[in-house]
């Protein structure tokens, strides 16, 4: 239906799939559920939080992969605390013997796909390059473990390991993060912020980028491209200005505008839309269940960009524009009255 539109997956989403993988090693299986089961046995209980002392363990959750990687985290930092509480439980009568920061990059509001894209092509450049030295690796996560062993009075032995695998190769990943599908993400630059430190030589290369791939849509873009570089060499910047604040210049840059709408609508993962959602159970109370479409939406837009309704200028265009909007509407009310 719409040829010029690209689709992409979640990042954060892609990312927790690709963790949630290695639950198909019966190792690491068997460490997660043991490490969720002791945490959901302190967590339910005041007493045993008491004995453990300090913060309360997060919840191993399955969808959040910063709650999941926090989790597994803290119970590594904590083992030997964790592993004394439940000594002290066992002798105690009074109970029953029974990767953090990408993720919240990529929910980040302002987070644009360029910056996730190149972030995620450094790690896996530093994920490459720990597979070729992977002995090292595994060796100094070893002693760690050895170091805590040794703290609990547990023998640790290297288990049997097989050779290595050469008859198969592991799915490629160049190609979801390739240089071709970082030019989708060239509309990015046309952000004042980006447009100061570019000088004209490179930002003509970055136009013949976009028209390559949005052309077809983007009439008389590179003439007026080439004029918005020009306005925002000597004009000052604001530090806090947004792709969406952008939007306030479509009378003199059509074509820019529609540019910098095309961006808008490139998140790097879904969370700006499920936030949608979140904001939708708070407007669609039990009280509201008969509100029309058109306001849902307008009171969900208020809501979700209410930080651009807290500047005065921005609101009282609005303001202005829903009174003559709502002077025009057909009303048995008169509301004009005399002097």
């Amino acid at each position: 239906m719409y040829p010029m539109a690209h689709f992409f997956h979640c990042a954060s989403h892609r990312l927790n799939l690709v963790i949630n993988d290695l639950n198909t090693v019966t190792e690491v299986r068997n460490c997660i559920g043991k490490i969720k089961e002791t945490i959901t046995f302190f967590r339910d209980s005041a007493l045993r939080k008491n004995i453990i002392g300090g913060s309360v363990l997060t919840k191993l959750c399955k969808i959040r992969i910063v709650e999941k990687h926090k989790s597994v985290r803290q119970f590594n930092e904590r083992f030997v605390t964790i592993v004394e509480s439940l000594e002290e439980i066992f002798k105690s009568n009074n109970f029953n013997k029974k990767f953090e920061i990408i993720s919240t990059v990529l929910q980040g509001i302002d987070v644009d796909l360029q910056q996730a894209t190149r972030h995620v092509q450094d790690l896996l450049s530093m994920l490459q390059k720990d597979r070729g030295d992977c002995e090292t690796q595994f060796s100094s996560i070893f002693e760690k473990a050895v170091e805590i062993a040794s703290k609990i009075n547990l023998e640790l032995t290297l288990p049997p390991r097989n050779a290595r695998q050469t008859h198969r190769e592991n799915y490629p990943t160049n190609n979801r993060f390739s240089d071709e599908k970082l030019k989708i993400f060239a509309l990015f630059d046309l952000h004042p912020k980006k447009i100061k430190y570019m000088n004209r030589q490179t930002f003509m290369k970055t136009l013949k980028v976009i028209c390559q791939v949005y052309g077809s849509i983007l009439e008389n873009f590179e003439e007026q491209a080439l004029s918005w570089y020009e306005l925002w060499q000597d004009k000052p910047l604001e530090n806090d200005m947004k792709l969406i604040d952008i939007l306030d210049y479509e009378t003199f840059y059509p074509v820019v505008c529609i540019a910098i709408r095309i961006s808008i609508t490139l998140p790097a993962t879904s969370c700006s839309v499920e936030r949608s959602f979140s904001t939708l159970r708070r407007l669609k109370t039990w009280l509201r269940n008969k509100i029309g479409n058109e306001r849902l939406s307008s009171l969900g837009l208020i809501n979700i960009h209410r930080q651009r309704y807290e500047n005065k200028e921005f609101f009282d265009q609005q303001l202005e524009a829903i009174i003559q909007k709502f002077g025009l509407s057909s009303r048995r009310l008169e509301l004009l009255f005399n002097d």
